[in-house]
Order: structure tokens, then C-alpha cells, then sequence
């Protein structure tokens, strides 16, 4: 899931490397990058003014002074950085996926009552005619 959002995040970085360029090329001026706010404010201005409000409503009034300096961070750069900490954290606490058996055959250990009842029987089917008839003329022994 880290992995993931961490994708989407780098996606919005490089949208917003993108932006800067483009404002920097159609005003033929140096290249900056805007900030977070700056991008959100061309976005949808009611959702940040509405987050301003909300926060003052609720009384984090510590907590707005650092939200307030995070969106005036550079867009592209901090995403970017934050996109690569997720995709990091998220490959450190990866859950090790196990390989599901196909169907018919079962993953037995090999010292297991079962794995040797099970040799035992393929071995006394070995030299049936049948069976030797049906695998082919080329027959790899495991």
C-alpha cells in the first residue's frame, strides 16, 4: 500500500515539474519551482482556504504553523523526496508472498510420512506397462 501511494505521489511530483516548466516556458522566464500551496491554490483555492478555516476552528493553532511551511516547500522536489520514503519503507515492511500450490499438486516436505508413502507407491507403479505406456518414450526420473 506504501508502495502505491508512493507511485501516486511521484506522479503528482513530476505533474508538478511539469507545471513549472511550462509556466517558466509561456512567461519565458527562469525556471522556479512553485510551492505546494501555490499548486493547490491554482487546483481548487476553496479546499485550502476551507482546510485554513478548519484547522483554526478546531484550535491547532501549533500545528498551522507547520502546515503552513510545508506548503511553502518547492512541489516537485518535496514530493519527490517523499515518494522515494514511502517506496523505501514500503519495500522494508513488504509482506513475503507465498507462491500458492497448483491445483493437483501439494508442496509435501521431504522427510514426511506422506512424502515417503508416496514414494513407496510411485515406485511399486514404476514398471507397469500402462503407466509406461501413457509417459512417453523419454521418461526423466526426479
Amino acid at each position: 500500500m506504501a508502495r502505491l501511494l508512493a507511485f501516486i505521489i511521484f506522479i503528482a511530483a513530476l505533474a508538478a515539474g511539469g507545471m513549472d516548466a511550462f509556466f517558466a516556458f509561456d512567461k519565458r522566464t527562469d525556471f522556479e519551482f512553485l510551492s505546494i500551496g501555490d499548486h493547490w491554490f491554482r487546483l481548487d483555492p476553496d479546499s485550502l482556504f476551507g482546510m485554513q478555516a478548519a484547522m483554526e476552528q478546531m484550535g491547532l493553532w501549533s500545528a498551522m504553523d507547520y502546515v503552513f511551511q510545508f506548503l511553502m516547500m518547492p512541489a516537485a522536489p518535496t514530493l519527490a523526496v517523499i515518494a522515494v520514503v514511502l517506496w523505501v519503507l514500503g519495500g522494508l515492511f513488504r509482506r513475503n508472498r507465498v507462491a500458492t500450490p497448483r491445483p493437483g499438486k501439494v508442496k509435501v516436505a521431504k522427510n514426511s510420512t506422506r512424502a515417503r508413502r508416496n514414494a513407496a507407491a510411485l515406485h511399486d507403479n514404476k514398471h507397469d506397462t500402462v503407466q509406461a505406456s501413457r509417459s512417453g518414450p523419454v521418461r526423466r526420473m526426479r
